[in-house]
């Protein structure tokens, strides 16, 4: 769990008497003030009534200070950054650092560091969660060195846990173990018992990952019962989330729907939002695999209209992406290319708006590099600190190559191929050049998982990457699109190439069978192609939707084919 704040306990009492007294209460300062104190209480169990109050109480900053000619900047910054913080535990993280950097100015003003610092670890957060790691990476560093120079350790220790949940999300266990240990020595000693669950939470998802099950287990019923002791229930969600996982992974699947539904309750009672979507998706995901299709609907659907209402697009292409899969395995096809697309839609727009944010940022981050500036000149002089500078360099750029590559596959991820694609498009737009796209899905790969094991499914796919990969030319682009589909780009080949190169491919993948430990696996795949054509094709996204379409003829067609997209 990435730390922002602790919210502590909740106090209804303290809620009622604050609003006793901004009834009461008509000067401007004083209710400014009752406003945040009311938003420090509602942001242990109301979190969208919490960011109304903030926004109020922000509306009211600017007036006061407005009427000072500026001088009351400190109010200003400290209402700003709560409403970031708010957003970012409701899981809005782009409005977050939109917010921030509104925010960051001010807070140079103040030359308040403990509140620059902690501006830089919920920047931080949001930039990690939009998956901008090197930025985040970044930012954290930024906190972490304020809080040592500081001395304040617990925020030292959440910093810390923070730069761990970092690596885990970009597949580092060792890394992510170093750092999550170090905050978790600082934290026991500081006795802050919500800020311990965080960091266990953050090792129960580690150890899952390296399929320690146990001790993941372990961390997961240690960080629930900080959360119940704290009465942090936001944080409590979060970790029933997390256990279910665990249990899923152990395939206790009566036992994970069980906690992805407590999950579901603390989000709803709480109001968090982001929460009770991802517990939504869980569970719908959940009654997939036990071919409860109806009940899978009802989740997922549910989930994407929160999404949806809320503008969280994100989850509104996650929530897309499940329905495919859904409808893919009910066999509405139809229905599936629809969700496709959208999905595909909401995936680019939330890319293009994740790069504007970070462009609008760039004059508050620089504000606060000028502030630093001075101290930094002179910390470069010393040679053990440029070490430093340079190890953190290399950091920076493992975590760009981690950003771009598929964990599982070590083929370009879903997200570095979108780049890659838009500039060959690009070019074959501008100089009129042939270019193909191959969409592939694997043919009953569930099948394979169901009677060999999802390890053993995971074995297959890495080699049915190699496969791919060995077989094209150094110019084409392969990865994964997603599961077991994968997607192929030909710069400079035109149609009756690629059905070549795709045919050759099929060939090869239905005359070979995969070792995997004793057993010998045979797949087959599916493909469909798309050609770019000056008179027919609008853009990039037209090119995928119409090898996607032909990927589902072939498929509709008896699968193990490959398929070349017509206009009808």
């Amino acid at each position: 769990m990435a730390r922002t704040d602790n919210p502590g306990q909740i106090a209804p009492q303290k809620i009622e008497a604050i609003q006793e007294e901004l009834k009461a209460t008509e000067d401007v300062s004083q209710r400014l003030h009752l406003y945040m104190k009311l938003v420090d209480e509602l942001q242990k169990s109301d979190i969208p009534h919490a960011i109304e109050i903030c926004i109020e109480a922000v509306e009211l900053a600017r007036q006061v200070n407005a009427k000072n000619d500026g001088g009351n900047a400190g109010e200003m910054a400290d209402c700003l950054f709560h409403l970031a913080m708010l957003y970012a535990r409701s899981g809005n993280y782009l409005k977050t650092i939109s917010i921030i950097s509104e925010s960051l100015p001010l807070i140079e003003e103040t030359k308040n560091r403990f509140l620059q610092a902690r501006a830089c670890n919920v920047t931080g957060v949001a930039y990690g969660s939009l998956g901008n790691y090197s930025e985040a990476l970044d930012y954290f560093m930024r906190a972490l060195k304020i809080f040592r120079e500081l001395g304040d350790q617990c925020w030292e220790a959440g910093v810390l846990n923070n730069i761990g949940h970092l690596y885990w999300q970009l597949h580092n266990p060792t890394w992510a173990l170093m750092y999550l240990k170090l905050s978790l020595d600082l934290a026991e000693k500081q006795t802050d018992k919500s800020l311990q669950g965080d960091i266990c939470e953050t090792l129960c998802a580690v150890y899952q990952d390296n399929d320690d099950c146990d001790t993941s287990l372990g961390y997961g019923l240690r960080a629930l019962a900080l959360y119940q002791e704290t009465g942090n229930k936001h944080a409590e969600a979060e970790a029933y989330d997390s256990i279910g996982d665990v249990y899923q992974r152990q395939d206790a699947s009566s036992k994970a729907l069980e906690y992805y539904q407590k999950a579901l309750e603390l989000s709803q009672e709480t109001g968090h939002n982001h929460e009770e979507i991802e517990a939504l998706l869980r569970i719908g995901k959940y009654f997939i695999g036990q071919e409860q299709f109806d009940a899978a609907r009802e989740n997922l659907e549910r989930a994407l209209e929160i999404a949806t209402r809320l503008e969280i697009k994100h989850n509104i292409y996650e929530c897309h992406e499940a329905l495919m899969k859904l409808d893919k395995l009910c066999g509405d096809y139809q229905l599936a290319l629809e969700h496709s697309e959208k999905h595909f839609y909401y995936y680019c727009q939330v890319h293009n708006e994740e790069q504007s944010v970070r462009i609008q940022s760039l004059a508050a981050r620089f504000q606060l590099e000028t502030m630093q500036k001075d101290a930094e000149i002179y910390r470069l002089k010393n040679a053990a600190l440029q070490d430093e500078i340079n190890l953190r360099k290399k950091a920076q750029e493992n975590l760009r190559l981690h950003a771009t590559k598929d964990h599982l596959t070590g083929l370009n991820n879903r997200y570095y191929f979108f780049e890659l694609a838009e500039e060959s498009y690009r070019q074959a737009e501008t100089d009129n050049l042939p270019l193909s796209i191959i969409m592939i899905d694997t043919d009953n790969f569930k099948m394979v998982n169901d009677q060999y094991g999802h390890a053993a499914g995971d074995v297959v796919l890495q080699k049915l990457a190699d496969t791919m990969q060995s077989s094209l030319r150094k110019g084409d682009i392969v990865a994964r699109y997603g599961g077991d589909e994968f997607v192929i780009l030909l710069p400079g080949t035109g149609a009756s190439h690629a059905s070549e190169v795709a045919e050759r491919l099929r060939k090869m993948v239905d005359t070979q069978t995969f070792q995997v430990e004793q057993y010998q696996i045979h797949i087959s795949i599916s493909m469909g192609i798309s050609f770019y054509d000056r008179q027919m094709t609008e853009n990039l996204r037209t090119m995928l939707k119409q090898a996607d379409m032909a990927m589902y003829e072939a498929k509709q067609s008896g699968r193990n084919r490959v398929q070349l997209w017509v206009k009808e």
